[in-house]
């Protein structure tokens, strides 16, 4: 059964468990609640009012906008490619994806740090794109037909919150998805945690009530550690981020760098990463000997001038 225009006020407890929710049209009981309301959930606030205490919440501040638009698709965009992305370079703040859709569409989204906005007017939008670190989603949209309007975004902070090490939470209720973690959506790591929890979620419920929440919490955390490490690794690369830099993170991230570099130009680096950034492989992955000898060679080769002018796409189809 569904409602729909109803403010969600809330929890309904007895003492023990939750039984249901209070809206502003009246109470609703149910068997267990589940909060989906995103990085903008009010669950903290919620657990305080029936003596909880809430999760402590880590946030790494980014100041992150982005613009998107539709256009118009032709067979020969990208040689056929269905889907190409340019990062910011290690030194820069600007960075976009172009994917195709169904209909004969491209939706494509720039994005920027820290004060760096793809403006939301056509113009301004395509300009936008010739100050990516390559050329190619500029070479599609310059000529092509927008269709309808931009939309624009912002997302100040990545932010996850720690209910697995809370030590008392209320049975009959479970919070799930970006109330948990919010992740940079850039990286587009969101809704794949989301379907992983699902899961979690389906096997939990079929191991019986005795400390399900903490179970569930316990599990996804584990998941969430890897796409969270990698985004907020990434984020925390850039001196203006406000967030918790110790000496691992300053390792990783002068690694990360020197990869993201080296993915520039390297077909094969560029794989790597954005395979372990869609949770297709484990970050160990990054870090074998063929992929160490990858990234500072050619690190060595850029100090002296000899690396290959060629992007990681123009490397591939060449």
């Amino acid at each position: 059964e569904f409602y729909d225009n109803r403010t969600v006020q809330g929890l309904l407890f007895d003492g023990k468990v939750v039984k249901g929710v209070r809206t502003d049209a009246g109470v609703l009981e149910t068997d267990l609640v589940v909060d989906t309301t995103g990085r903008g959930s009010r669950s903290p606030q919620w657990l305080k009012s029936i003596g909880f205490e809430p999760p402590l919440e880590e946030k790494v501040e980014v100041q992150l906008t982005y613009t998107t638009r539709l256009f118009k698709r032709s067979p020969s965009d990208l040689g056929g490619d269905m889907i190409v992305a340019i990062p910011p370079t290690p030194d820069g703040k600007r960075g976009g994806v172009m994917l195709a859709q169904e209909n004969g569409l491209w939706i494509t989204t720039l994005y920027g740090y820290f004060g760096h906005q793809a403006p939301r007017d056509l113009d301004g939008y395509v300009k936008y794109t010739k100050t990516l670190p390559a050329p190619y989603i500029h070479d599609v949209i310059r000529n092509a037909v927008p269709v309808g309007d931009a939309s624009f975004i912002r997302f100040p902070a990545s932010t996850r919150r720690r209910y697995e090490n809370l030590v008392r939470f209320p049975s009959g209720f479970l919070v799930f998805g970006d109330a948990i973690c919010s992740f940079n959506p850039i990286y587009g790591q969101g809704m794949s945690v989301a379907a992983l929890q699902a899961v979690e979620l389906r096997d939990q419920l079929a191991g019986g009530d005795t400390n399900f929440a903490n179970r569930f919490f316990k599990r996804t955390a584990k998941m969430i550690d890897i796409p969270w490490n990698i985004s907020v690794g990434s984020e925390l690369r850039m001196p203006e981020t406000i967030g918790t830099r110790g000496l691992g993170v300053k390792l990783i991230n002068w690694y990360m760098s020197k990869l993201h570099k080296c993915a520039h130009h390297d077909p094969v680096a560029a794989s790597a990463f954005i395979r372990v950034a869609q949770l297709l492989a484990t970050p160990d992955s990054l870090m074998r000997p063929t992929m160490l000898w990858r990234v500072f060679s050619s690190d060595i080769r850029s100090r002296f001038g000899l690396l290959d002018a060629k992007t990681a796409r123009e490397a591939t189809f060449s």
